[in-house]
């Protein structure tokens, strides 16, 4: 037994209960809910709380005879009406507390990179050029496959493709990125000419066409070798993932295993059902994250399969697949509908949380319950922060949604989370993305102040008189184009449609006429800063 005591301790906490039971507790799984201390609190708040400490371990017996049921002295703990106070409920002789050091080093490994390195390098560190590179290849395999199995028209798109390469696989994933973060109403207004829609960004890096067919042919494994393996599409892209999540940092103290939902309503096999959820129907995951929200390990349910193993429930599968890199290490293990606590690491004091109720009274817990709740919050803060800005769009394919989860949710938070702590920085996930979208099409942020107050700008009268001595109306510069944009120049053209003005602005170039609103909002946008991308 000597050398267990030189077990680390971690803490580790998972769900326990049946596959029905499993799906019961969704509000922390939800990417759009922000959980705070006393929702989590309250998972453990209101049921019977059963505390047991570990069995004592003599550290000098070396004898082969096994420590007899009479040894373990539980003691039990209950909470009162109130839920502030916690006492013993037969209490026995006290259980001495075997306590491990913590050996292991936690934290950030294998990264190299400096405080003054930019967004991309970290990110960098999980979409690496293999992995861009395998998607390329896959994708182009996908549509060799695709043009020879399927009989194609003549004016068919699909006979525009031509393979593609890493760089513009980079474009791909910025433009993708970037419409996380401006959102339009559908896919084609990205490129749209309107003046609503207009952009400097989508039309100047990849034709729509050629945007729509990289999405379709975008693939990530070869259907050939699937033989029955439902997962097949997006195991080979979430097994490199997961190796560079471990790769490049070692979890601390806490860890947590929970459920999320990728938002899908297609047909799938494995399409799960959650009531509860904002997005009810999808794809489920499982996640293992420390309590930063850094994600360490991924599982995608798909449905009853005989891999599991029949004698566990399927919360238990889940917590021994995802935690067995860890498991051996020191373990506290948090089953969810019973409320047990086994802990290798605390005793059965009760300290104040540090909040009152009602009457003024200080809420007091177990410190194992307090830990608890503390490590609980990783997976809603990891779910919560992918949230923001997300690139997950309407699709028929499954896997491109989970496939975008794990790249551009997943991987850039993991990411963010490094920068921040290396970097000691605290920037936010939106302008994180915003770097990152700069340097995947290759954007500069070039902030011009152009300032045109030392030219007097004057809404001037036209002076032309016709052959009955009556001033020239002209139709108004700006208001034409917008309509001839909008209606066509024939609608444009109607005096009823374009109104026609006897002003105009002499310091503009050719001195176009235009009416009094045009003239407020033209010069009005160029007095302040304006923004201009370069490629």
């Amino acid at each position: 037994m000597d050398e267990f005591n030189s077990i680390p301790v971690r803490s580790f906490y998972g769900n326990s209960s049946s596959d029905e039971d499993f799906d019961s507790d969704d509000s922390l799984a939800d990417p759009n809910y922000s959980a705070n201390e006393s929702d989590l609190e309250s998972n453990v708040d209101n049921s019977e709380l059963l505390y047991q400490n570990v069995l004592d371990i003599e550290n000098n017996s070396d004898s082969d005879q096994d420590n007899d049921e009479d040894s373990i002295d539980p003691a039990v703990l209950a909470p009162t009406e109130a839920y502030n106070q916690w006492k013993v409920i037969n209490p026995r002789c006290p259980v001495p507390h075997q306590q491990f050091d913590q050996t292991f080093d936690e934290g950030i490994q294998f990264v190299s990179l400096r405080e003054s390195e930019l967004p991309i390098k970290f990110f960098e560190l999980f979409i690496t050029e293999d992995v861009i590179d395998n998607i390329v290849n896959q994708t182009n395999m996908y549509a060799a496959q695709v043009l020879v199995s399927k009989t194609i028209s003549r004016h068919s798109r699909l006979n525009q493709w031509k393979n593609t390469d890493s760089n513009e696989m980079k474009k791909f994933f910025g433009l993708l990125l970037w419409m996380g973060l401006v959102r339009y109403p559908k896919l084609s207004d990205y490129w749209s000419t309107r003046i609503i829609y207009k952009n400097n960004v989508a039309s100047k890096t990849m034709s729509r066409n050629r945007f729509e067919i990289m999405l379709t042919m975008w693939h990530f494994a070869n259907n050939e070798e699937a033989h029955g393996d439902r997962l097949h599409k997006i195991t080979s892209l979430k097994n490199k993932l997961e190796s560079l999540f471990q790769h490049h940092k070692i979890p601390g103290e806490f860890l947590c295993v929970d459920e999320t939902m990728v938002p899908f309503r297609g047909r799938l096999l494995f399409r799960q059902y959650i009531p509860g959820k904002r997005h009810k129907y999808g794809v489920k995951l499982f996640k293992i994250c420390d309590t930063a929200g850094y994600t360490y390990g991924i599982q995608v349910y798909e449905g009853k399969s005989d891999k599991m193993l029949k004698s566990d429930s399927l919360s238990t599968n889940v917590v021994l697949k995802l935690g067995e890199k860890y498991l051996g290490q020191g373990l506290k293990w948090k089953d969810k509908r019973d409320v047990l606590m086994l802990s290798t690491k605390h005793t059965i004091e009760i300290t104040s949380t540090g909040k009152q109720n009602r009457k003024k009274e200080d809420i007091r817990k177990p410190t194992i319950v307090q830990d608890y709740n503390a490590g609980k919050a990783g997976i809603d803060l990891s779910d919560q922060l992918s949230s923001y800005s997300s690139v997950v769009r309407k699709s028929v394919k499954w896997y491109h949604k989970v496939a975008m989860e794990l790249i551009f949710g997943t991987s850039v938070i993991n990411a963010r989370i490094i920068y921040n702590t290396i970097c000691k920085k605290k920037i936010s996930v939106t302008s994180f993305k915003e770097s990152l979208v700069e340097s995947l099409l290759e954007l500069t942020d070039k902030r011009e102040n152009v300032n045109f107050t030392t030219t007097k700008h004057k809404l001037e009268v036209i002076e032309e008189v016709d052959h009955r001595n009556r001033k020239i109306r002209k139709r108004c510069g700006p208001c034409y184009a917008k309509n001839r944009e909008e209606k066509g120049s024939r609608e444009a053209d109607k005096a009823s449609v374009t109104p026609r003005v006897t002003t105009y602005c002499g310091h503009c170039p050719e001195k176009p006429a235009m009416c009094s609103n045009c003239f407020v909002k033209i010069h009005l946008i160029r007095t302040v800063s304006l923004v201009v991308y370069y490629e």
